[in-house]
């Protein structure tokens, strides 16, 4: 009776505790126990070895390295507890994340059980099933209670009071994410695809095993997905909740240092230091299909990559390459602190240290071009053709950003920069367009010269590389077109752009001195730098026809080109890097006829020429005499016949126009010509005689062997007795003319003189008494001296710009000289 009275003493004792614990469970409101039964208490010695209330249990199944690891990290106690909210996990009495139910997630786990699927290993699902409501009606626990580790001090561990559901904070930062990976997808079958891709067309052999494609079968498995947020990981199956893993910033600490004894000295140690702390701020969303269909579709936000000194590439703390130590101490030296990189479908943003670099953009027909040219790039065509659908579909939904802080990291900002594909068609009309013609890989002229031509001549067309060549030839497009304008630069395939990069004057300036640092060759980059702006400053259109066929023709306008002190050129402010290519003598003839500007342009068969912003006599040839032409026109400035033929042959085919500066002499008053000076709008002027009958000049020279014996019946010697120079032919200009023609003749009209050899015209000179009077002030210099000084007073001058210069622009002339 005693014992009796004492085992229900016990047992009223124990439903009394437990009534009290109830009403103090600390559900928060999500439901709670009928009682809960105290924690059976488990202690432990160092070898595994077990006991309950007194009594051994032996050895069950805990290894004395675990436990020396629980000892590291001062577990002296472990207590799990099953009840209404979840499996609540205690160290030392407080919290660590645990696995948290609800009714709604009880029901989905009951359906998986009940479905029979994981009987065959071991797991009683129908048993399970029915057990798991009334454990969470009434809860049960178990208290495991470790050794002391040697010289530990007992903890003071409060009791168990009751259920500790974590429940939502405060705002919590977001340190990993947004991301939502929802394309991937399994078929019926277990193959693999991500947005779309199969995983096999890109060579990774992966598919869900048959036992794994047979439990979702018997769970009618369409989809699971997995949500994190700042009160732990959320899971459901075809929508509906499962049991998940929930914590707080608090029980994730606890749990990382639990972790640590286990993982020290592992790379998997620095992992759990860096990304552990991140987790309560995860904002990372994943769906896995099992229809064969993707859920949705991938968004990654901005990913913060850090690269160490030693080559290790990791995100969010977790290792995802090596680049090598040599990248990085490139980097460094080139001094970048962090890359910003973003990625979308059609257009790439680069910043270094929070400054711009151009933005690349492309088109579908791109995308489609590079699997075209996958062999040629020495690729596999059949993955390449798989990666670009897979790249499309990756970044449809959202653009991918990376920032790479580079060891030392700063916290530099990334940048906004405009990546909206330019419009090619609204490009202005080009200043200058260079034409040129490729078959075969090998080009067969350029600017309309055949290559042979120009080979003759010494200039060297070096052959393109079999690389370049492969891929020109797998283009699939009749014409290359590169456009340049403003601040944008474009490559186009006959009428589609390929791809186009968009800069600012920074941004190339950063792009340049990153390129520099990181090649190391600075002298490149000086060359780059000096001619860099030849292509951005104008408005270029370079065109080449593929496979023979045609091209634009070549239109240069306007060139600048501008005559240093020392002689060197310049154009569009770059030296071309020639030398000194005027003496110091003739720039200071130059500048002795205060000579600062001269304006070239050529239009069909006429030379247009300007000084100072003053127009000189227009030049002009025949075409049927151009070969005549050019030997007196070669004679005459010592120019070889057939550099000259090629440059008039260029002229014949082209619109160009030159301005060219020269340095002003000392002390002189800089001359500005307005910038939309056009030399071939010059109007010549009709001669006014006042009434006075033109003069006629009629002459017959007659020269021997180039000298002049007779000039108007009047024998040389007394020409020079009279003080008048000899008007001797030099020895090449009367080897041409003789070799050719009897007779040279100059027939002058009103405004016009022409230069005849026989009965054919050579030349035609158009002027009026303005433009041969500024090419008087522009000659004199350079005359003999006694006429330079003739020239050069103001009477005579005077005398000839209002008598002598009208007469003759008015005059019908005709000089012939007789050649023997």
């Amino acid at each position: 009776m005693q014992a009796k009275q004492g085992t229900l003493r016990t047992v009223v004792v124990v439903l009394i505790a437990s009534l009290v614990l109830t009403a103090c469970n600390g559900s928060n409101g999500q439901g709670s126990t009928w009682f809960n039964l105290p924690s059976i208490p488990v202690t432990l010695d160092a070898q595994g070895n077990a006991s309950v209330l007194g009594f051994s249990l032996g050895y069950i199944g805990l290894q004395p390295s675990l436990i020396a690891q629980l000892q590291a990290a001062n577990v002296q106690e472990l207590e799990i507890r099953i009840g209404h909210n979840g499996i609540f996990l205690y160290q030392n009495g407080q919290a660590l994340p645990y696995i948290a139910w609800n009714d709604q997630s009880v029901e989905t786990l009951n359906s998986v059980l009940r479905s029979g699927a994981l009987d065959s290993y071991g797991v009683p699902g129908d048993t399970v099933a029915t057990a798991l409501p009334w454990a969470r009606r009434i809860g049960l626990g178990v208290d495991l209670r470790l050794p002391l580790a040697s010289g530990a001090t007992a903890l003071d561990i409060p009791n168990w009071r009751g259920e500790t559901p974590v429940t939502a904070g405060g705002d919590v930062a977001t340190t990993i994410g947004p991301i939502a990976i929802n394309g991937l997808a399994f078929d019926q079958s277990g193959n693999a695809s991500i947005a779309g891709t199969s995983l096999s067309d890109l060579g990774i052999a992966f598919a869900l095993p048959a036992n794994v494609l047979q439990i979702l079968q018997q769970i009618n498995a369409e989809q699971v997905s997995i949500n994190t947020s700042s009160t732990g990981i959320q899971l459901a199956l075809n929508g509906q909740p499962l049991p998940s893993i929930a914590y707080n910033g608090e029980s994730l600490g606890r749990a990382l240092g639990l972790a640590q004894p286990f993982v020290a000295g592992t790379p998997m140690e620095s992992t759990l230091a860096d990304l552990g702390p991140q987790l309560e701020g995860a904002d990372i969303e994943v769906a896995v299909s099992f229809t064969g269909e993707p859920v949705g579709g991938i968004q990654i936000a901005s990913v913060p990559l850090q690269l160490q000194a030693d080559g290790r590439l990791s995100a969010y703390g977790i290792a995802v390459t090596n680049v090598g130590a040599d990248l990085v101490g490139s980097l460094q030296g080139a001094g970048v602190e962090q890359l910003f990189v973003n990625i979308a479908q059609d257009n790439l943003i680069l910043a270094v240290n929070g400054e711009a670099l151009p933005v690349i953009t492309w088109s579908p027909e791109t995308l489609a071009l590079i699997g075209d040219l996958a062999p040629a790039l020495g690729l596999p065509a059949d993955m390449i053709g798989s990666v670009l659908p897979l790249v499309q579909g990756l970044l449809s939904e959202s653009p991918l950003g990376l920032s790479i802080a580079v060891a030392p990291a700063t916290s530099a900002e990334p940048v906004a920069v405009d990546a909206t594909v330019p419009d090619v068609a609204g490009l202005p009309e080009p200043d200058i367009q260079i034409g040129a013609v490729l078959q075969n890989g090998q080009l067969q002229s350029v600017a309309g010269l055949p290559v042979s031509t120009l080979s003759g001549l010494g200039i060297a067309i070096p052959a393109l590389p079999a690389d370049i060549v492969n891929i020109l030839n797998s283009l699939g497009v009749n014409q290359l077109q590169i456009v340049s304008s403003s601040n944008v630069l474009v490559v186009r395939g006959d009428e589609s752009t390929l791809l186009a990069l968009t800069y600012t004057d920074e941004s190339l300036g950063n792009l340049l001195s990153l390129v520099g640092a990181l090649t190391g060759d600075t002298g490149l980059i000086d060359t780059v730098n000096q001619y860099l702006p030849l292509i951005t400053a104008q408005n270029l259109n370079i065109v080449v026809g593929l496979n023979g066929g045609e091209a634009p023709a070549t239109r240069l306008t306007d060139i600048p080109l501008t005559v240093q002190q020392d002689g060197s050129l310049l154009v569009y402010g770059a030296d071309l890097g020639l030398g000194s290519l005027l003496p110091a003598e003739t720039i200071a003839l130059l500048q002795s006829a205060d000579l600062q500007q001269v304006n070239l342009d050529i239009q069909g068969n006429s030379l247009y020429l300007a000084v100072n912003g003053e127009a000189l006599p227009v030049i002009s040839w025949n075409v049927d005499a151009l070969d005549t032409v050019q030997q007196v026109v070669g004679a005459l400035v010592a120019v070889s016949p057939e550099l000259l033929g090629t440059v008039l042959e260029l002229l014949q085919t082209t619109d160009i126009g030159l301005q060219v500066g020269l340095p002003p002499a000392q002390g002189a008053t800089a001359i500005v010509v307005p910038a939309d000076f056009d030399v071939t709008q010059m109007q010549l002027q009709a001669p006014d005689l006042g009434g006075i009958d033109p003069p006629v000049v009629q002459l017959v020279l007659n020269y021997e062997n180039g000298r002049l014996v007779e000039a108007g019946g009047i024998p040389v010697e007394v020409l020079a007795a009279l003080g008048l120079p000899p008007l001797d032919l030099p020895a090449n200009l009367n080897a041409v003319l003789a070799g050719q023609f009897n007779q040279v003749r100059l027939v002058g009209s009103p405004n016009m003189m022409e230069i005849m050899g026989g009965d054919t015209t050579l030349m035609t000179l158009s002027y009026d008494t303005a433009t041969l009077e500024n090419t008087l002030d522009v000659a004199s210099p350079f005359l003999p001296a006694q006429f330079s000084s003739i020239l050069s007073d103001e009477g005579i001058g005077a005398l000839l710009g209002q008598n002598i210069l009208p007469l003759l622009t008015s005059a019908n002339v005709n000089v012939t000289a007789n050649l023997e």
